[in-house]
């Protein structure tokens, strides 16, 4: 009896002592996006094997972030986070902790952002899973005027229209909407088909 527990307990402590199967974090989302719009971007594993990870979200202070929905069917016991970071850049701070009996792919978080500021972004992600240190590709967005938006105010509007009609008959400016060469009526009827007020 005595050697059965002693075999047992060895094989107990070969388990623990043996690493967790590793994990990789990945950001997804839209790589193009329309001034002032809202997108959102998703940070996960690849792996249910995940027992605990820190994940860490940098992005540009021209993204605002909106919302954050840190693991979203509750996989995870511990989720803590807080927003911050300097003048030009924003942070996301996320520890998980698995929770007993789930299994899966773990969405880290789910973040909703608008764009506020024409432009190329990157949003990285670090992060350690189970103990491991992973890389992670960052996840770049281009931000870019609406179709429409002469002006560049974010909205396609009567501005908008105003300014095609002041420009009404040139050519190679970026009044002309529509591409056709030069500026007249067809801008007219592109700027009201693609109007958000």
């Amino acid at each position: 009896m005595k050697k059965e527990l002693l075999i047992a307990i060895g094989l107990v402590l070969l388990i623990a002592s043996m690493p967790y199967a590793s994990a990789t974090t990945s950001v997804s989302g839209p790589s193009k996006v329309a001034n002032e719009s809202v997108f959102t971007v998703t940070v996960e594993a690849d792996s249910s094997l995940v027992e605990a990870a820190h994940v860490n979200i940098t992005y540009p202070k021209d993204l605002t972030l909106d919302a954050v929905r840190a693991d979203p069917v509750r996989r995870f016991d511990l989720v803590k986070d807080q927003a911050g970071g300097d003048a030009t850049t924003g942070w996301l701070d996320i520890i998980f902790a698995k929770s007993d009996g789930c299994v899966g792919h773990p969405t880290f978080a789910e973040l909703d952002f608008t764009a506020t500021k024409k432009g190329n972004y990157t949003i990285n992600v670090s992060s350690i899973i189970n103990g491991a240190a992973d890389s992670v590709d960052g996840l770049t967005v281009e931000v870019i005027a609406l179709p429409g938006d002469v002006n560049g105010d974010g909205k396609v509007d009567y501005r908008d229209l105003v300014g095609v009609i002041d420009h009404w008959g040139e050519s190679g400016t970026i009044y002309d909407v529509d591409g056709s060469g030069t500026v007249g009526y067809s801008d007219l009827v592109f700027i009201v088909d693609h109007w958000t007020g």
